[in-house]
């Protein structure tokens, strides 16, 4: 301790001795004048991937697609007919908006606390998905906390395009898809485009039936005036052993949960340019789903047994924004 004191009491002595040689030279110096300014850290990460890649990874399925990206976990109950959901950064599942051509689809009416199912969404219907890793919450809303998911679907291009893909796989699974989109005149737009699937039956007690659907179209009404909209729809029949009850091997109650649910997202985007300095744009988002879902009892074993129970939940949000820019 000793030393210590020395080392502290030299280098006070040190000090004083450099400020009282260098007091006069100090006084010829110019006045300094100290600012400070925010430094702001963004922490978030933004990555978008395109159809193609979408294709190659998903395989009929987008939490297959999920899966390979870092940063994102999967949740899924079962097979392709469990309800799937996403989280970002280990938030919960609810910490994520998820957006359908800028669409908030969030349910939060549901018991699993608002969080999206993404089984009832078919790859062949997505053109981009844009992942936002970190808050955003500003920007979006409350629920953004842990990132966005954003999935834009197919859109018109500047010629006539017809696809149709399809595939057949093991245990009667398949999958129909089919796209169209076309200028119309020198001015306007439309898409369409529809896919099925049939998820079959690798996994006993595994069901899935899913529709989607998806129209698009805007036109340039005049040098001042324009419009744009989109609806997406879904709709899932889907069975599978209900969760914590064993699954197919261990399950003592050799009943399925039922699940049916739809839902349908639209927007539509009316710009209008009042003069070279003031234009205003007006949007209007829809989201309503719907999801009616039938549960067997759940023996019990190492936790208490779980009585039946039906539930019937449907959520309807609008969002209204007129911006003047």
């Amino acid at each position: 301790m000793g030393n210590i004191n020395v080392r502290l009491a030299s280098a006070i002595c040190l000090i004083s001795i450099n400020s009282f040689e260098n007091l006069e030279a100090a006084e010829d110096i110019d006045n300094i004048v100290v600012t400070g300014h925010n430094i702001t850290f963004d922490d978030t990460n933004t990555q978008s991937f395109n159809e193609e890649y979408i294709f190659e990874k998903a395989e009929g399925n987008l939490i297959d697609f999920f899966r390979g990206i870092s940063g994102i976990d999967v949740s899924q109950v079962g097979g392709d007919g469990g309800i799937t959901f996403l989280s970002i950064r280990g938030g919960e599942p609810n910490f994520t908006t998820i957006l359908i051509d800028g669409v908030a689809v969030n349910n939060s009416s549901n018991s699993r606390g608002g969080a999206f199912d993404f089984s009832s969404l078919d790859p062949a219907m997505i053109e981009r998905i844009e992942v936002v890793r970190g808050p955003a919450s500003p920007e979006i809303g409350s629920g953004a906390v842990s990132g966005i998911i954003n999935l834009i679907t197919h859109k018109a291009t500047e010629q006539e395009k017809l696809s149709a893909r399809s595939y057949y796989g093991t245990n009667n699974s398949y999958n129909i898809s089919t796209s169209y989109a076309r200028p119309i005149g020198q001015k306007g737009d439309m898409s369409i485009g529809g896919a099925y699937t049939n998820g079959g039956d690798d996994i006993e007690g595994n069901k899935l039936q899913r529709l989607n659907l998806n129209f698009g179209g805007g036109t340039v009404v005049s040098d001042v005036l324009k419009i744009r909209t989109n609806v997406f729809y879904s709709e899932i029949d889907a069975e599978n052993f209900p969760e914590d009850s064993g699954g197919p091997i261990l399950s003592i109650i050799r009943e399925n949960q039922v699940r049916n649910s739809n839902f349908l997202s639209a927007n539509a985007n009316i710009s209008y340019q009042v003069n070279d300095k003031l234009a205003i744009n007006s949007i209007y988002n829809l989201s309503r789903i719907k999801e009616d879902v039938l549960t067997p009892a759940i023996a019990p074993g190492v936790l208490d047994g779980v009585p039946p129970y039906l539930s019937d939940t449907q959520c309807v949000s609008q969002f209204v924004s007129i911006i003047n820019s």
